[in-house]
């Protein structure tokens, strides 16, 4: 072989082994764990912040511009949400 397909067939084994030890290994520990309880653990996270993306278009399709933070309402559950930043992108 030369030293280019060298180098080529010796990157391909190197991502087989890769590919294939990770599997390997995740499967190993899974069967190695104890069964958990029917009953999960809960997690709650409390966010102080959301980021929302909108395109506004109208009837024909066509994206509206000049568009202010004060067009625009938010709400959680029928409840109305601050707006805090708000920007247009292109």
């Amino acid at each position: 072989m030369r030293s280019g397909s060298l180098c080529k067939f010796s990157i391909a084994i190197f991502l087989s082994v890769m590919l294939i030890t990770p599997r390997a290994a995740s499967v190993r520990a899974q069967q190695s764990q104890p069964a958990q309880n029917e009953q999960d653990d809960v997690v709650k996270v409390d966010t102080a912040l959301v980021q929302l993306h909108a395109v506004v278009t109208d009837r024909k399709g066509q994206v509206v511009g000049n568009l202010k933070q004060e067009d625009f309402t938010v709400t959680e559950n029928g409840t109305p949400r601050e707006i805090k930043f708000f920007s247009l992108e292109n």
